[in-house]
């Protein structure tokens, strides 16, 4: 586990972190798209 920890650099959090945000509001934009059309 140590090692798999000491692998993991800032870029890699930062860019996990992007992606799951970047899912997140799609995610979202899409549930409004659909309730918009539901109406």
């Amino acid at each position: 586990m140590d090692t798999m920890i000491a692998d993991i650099t800032v870029e890699d959090v930062i860019i996990v972190c992007a992606v799951i945000f970047a899912l997140l509001i799609g995610f979202g934009h899409g549930i409004g798209l659909g309730k918009g059309i539901a109406k």
